[in-house]
């Protein structure tokens, strides 16, 4: 693990590094940042950002597989960021946005599973943001922002839904996209 490269980030693997990143810890006070050939595994009870207008996510490589039960902003305007690794999965137990957070940008072979993302204080934040690859949802809670906003929105790729609920009656979708598949016809 190198600390503060990029600034305010905790774990950091640069291009090409093709060692493995193993991360156990209560609470982590920075961005997760990994781009490159290696694999990178987090697990933590909490996730803070460490500066203003930072993100949580900047994670594009091959293998990725984070678990935090709690993302907490701590007042801090900041991104989600982006969770992109050609295979990872992503599990946050519970986030709950501030009225400027943008929302989660997955793309890859990104999984999203057995989340609670609530972005309704956000009012034009998209929950999930689909921007590349083959994503999968399952088992998770959406919320996106009660005006415009979207519990997801696929801009390219497409995004598989098994098991979740969004933020319309009944626990409905709130989705835009071509690209929101529902295969099961459970969510």
């Amino acid at each position: 693990v190198r600390a503060q490269t990029p600034p305010g980030s905790f774990a950091y693997q640069g291009s090409g590094g093709a060692n493995k990143i193993y991360i156990r810890a209560q609470k982590i006070f920075g961005m997760l940042y990994a781009v490159g050939s290696g694999p990178l595994y987090v697990e933590t009870d909490k996730l803070s950002p460490s500066i203003a207008d930072g993100t949580i996510f900047q994670i594009d490589n091959t293998a990725s597989f984070v678990y935090a039960k709690q993302i907490d902003m701590g007042g801090v305007s900041a991104a989600l960021g982006y969770f992109q690794p050609t295979n990872g999965t992503l599990r946050v137990g519970h986030f709950v946005a501030s009225s400027s957070t943008v929302g989660l940008t997955l793309g890859g072979g990104a999984q999203l599973v057995d989340s609670f993302l609530d972005f309704s204080a956000s009012a034009n934040a998209h929950a999930v943001i689909v921007t590349s690859g083959a994503v999968s949802v399952s088992g998770c809670h959406l919320i996106g922002g009660t005006s415009n906003g979207k519990d997801i929105n696929v801009v390219s790729g497409t995004c598989t839904v098994h098991g979740t609920r969004g933020s319309l009656s009944g626990g409905t979708i709130k989705h835009s996209g071509a690209n929101v598949l529902f295969p099961y016809a459970d969510a």
